[in-house]
């Protein structure tokens, strides 16, 4: 997993994660600050679960192309309770939908952070913050960049409404774990995002490669 002439990796990638991991308590304390309940509301714990991914996006050289055209990562929802976002390139091809449904670019800040909510988020609250969605379209002429990592509570952890949120009355959200979410994260994904027949040999356990078309 780790290559053998890179010794430093492992350890350069967990400081990654942990100061990430950093950013997105200090967040979560910021919501807990405007949500007028105590700091420690949101109970990330020590034992965090991070998920990373880094993203390559191609240029677009093309004219004529409406942003619907250039879609490269499709409307959706983070599942972490956090998502930590950094991004390089020349072109903001990181969109977030308004409240009345038209998209607005995220600038690219090379000193700064994008952080976006997810869905763990609104179990905790009960639906009272809600996750942003938000898409990838294509431009620019270089390649864009970004690296996110997802962070959640331990994998053993149950996310439900928290008493300070709880509605006496009961909620509409329902417990759900950790781990549960992520061993279905592939399949999720692929339901999202890949073509059927991709999805498809993913549960059969069989490769999947994609026709090349002109």
């Amino acid at each position: 997993m780790w290559p053998p002439q890179e010794p430093g990796l492992r350890a350069a990638t967990q400081r990654y994660q942990d100061a990430f991991a950093d950013v997105a308590r200090r967040v979560l304390g910021l919501y807990a600050r405007v949500l007028d309940v105590p700091a420690e509301t949101f109970p990330l714990g020590d034992d965090v679960y991070t998920t990373t991914v880094v993203n390559n996006y191609p240029k677009w050289p093309y004219d004529g192309a409406s942003d619907d055209e250039k879609l490269l990562l499709l409307e959706h929802a983070d599942s972490s309770a956090l998502t930590v976002l950094y991004q390089e390139g020349d072109y903001a091809g990181l969109q977030g939908r308004r409240p009345d449904g038209t998209w607005t670019s995220v600038p690219i800040r090379h000193d700064a952070l994008q952080v976006f909510t997810g869905t763990l988020l609104t179990n905790w609250t009960d639906g009272r913050l809600r996750p942003r969605r938000h898409r990838v379209v294509a431009g620019g002429t270089v390649t864009r960049r970004s690296s996110a990592v997802y962070v959640h509570p331990s994998l053993d952890a149950v996310v439900e409404p928290l008493p300070a949120f709880a509605d006496p009355d009961g909620s509409d959200f329902e417990p759900v774990s950790v781990w549960e979410r992520a061993s279905g994260n592939v399949e999720e994904y692929l339901r999202v995002f890949g073509r059927p027949e991709q999805l498809a040999a993913w549960r059969e356990n069989r490769p999947y490669v994609a026709e090349v078309t002109a």
